[in-house]
């Protein structure tokens, strides 16, 4: 079972709120040489190319740290959570099975 807050799920994944930039949707004719950049938040890892570490995301990206939230406390978002987690990380399964005998 995965935990509703974000700082607990981040701790239990060793990961944190990752924040990066993106263009977002079609810019006017005037933006086209300078498109207008958001924010998106998502759970992860950022890569430290110089130590050889990939970044990852466990979570899809969201334009506010709410949003992610909001998607964290609900069911569905947890399940795709502990999904994305499975595919991230090969030993999840068994982490899972430890994680819900201690809760």
């Amino acid at each position: 079972m995965i935990p509703k807050d974000v700082k607990d799920i981040c701790e239990l994944f060793d990961c944190t709120v990752c924040t990066d930039v993106t263009t977002y949707g079609r810019p006017p004719k005037r933006e086209i040489e300078f498109p207008k950049l958001h924010a998106i938040f998502y759970i992860g890892a950022y890569p430290e190319l110089s130590a050889g570490l990939r970044g990852f995301h466990i979570s899809p990206y969201f334009f506010s740290e709410k949003q992610l939230e909001r998607f964290c406390r609900s069911t569905k978002g947890r399940e795709i959570i502990n999904k994305m987690a499975g595919e991230t990380f090969s030993d999840w399964s068994t982490k899972k099975q430890e994680w819900n005998d201690n809760a």
